[in-house]
């Protein structure tokens, strides 16, 4: 299974008083053939919130995550950058970050429509998220 890769998700299988853990442990690990794709703005952003909330440490495993051959991160071109600015016009009323963007961005370059998320601005970006409750 292909899906999206989003911070939210990274966060909760990492931090084990996440709210949501448990249901990123037990998804990443039975689901078949799972592979992540995610943005490199999205792994900044996840480095970033890691950092801050729990120490460089935590912060420092993402990367373990990131050379797991589960998780592809991908660049932008400057025309998907382009395309970025536009989904966010597109979802004006939708208060989508740069790195939400991205990931809808990467979903139509890549004909995804899933996110492995627990952000709710990506489902009313059109996303499926997964797992669902």
């Amino acid at each position: 299974m292909d899906c999206l890769f989003d911070s939210s998700a990274a966060f909760a299988l990492l931090v084990p008083r996440d709210q949501y853990h448990e249901r990123a442990r037990r998804f990443a690990t039975t689901t078949r053939n799972l592979r992540l794709h995610t943005t490199v703005v999205v792994l900044g952003e996840t480095y970033t919130t890691l950092r801050a909330r729990q120490g460089f440490g935590v912060a420092r495993q993402w990367t373990g995550v990131l050379q797991s051959s589960t998780v592809d991160v991908h660049h932008f071109s400057q025309q998907d950058e382009a395309q970025i600015w536009a989904i966010l016009d597109e979802f004006a009323g939708v208060p989508l970050s740069y790195a939400d963007a991205s990931l809808v961005a990467l979903g139509r370059r890549l004909n995804l429509t899933a996110a492995f998320t627990f952000d709710d601005d990506l489902r009313q970006a059109g996303l499926e998220m997964i797992p669902a409750e």
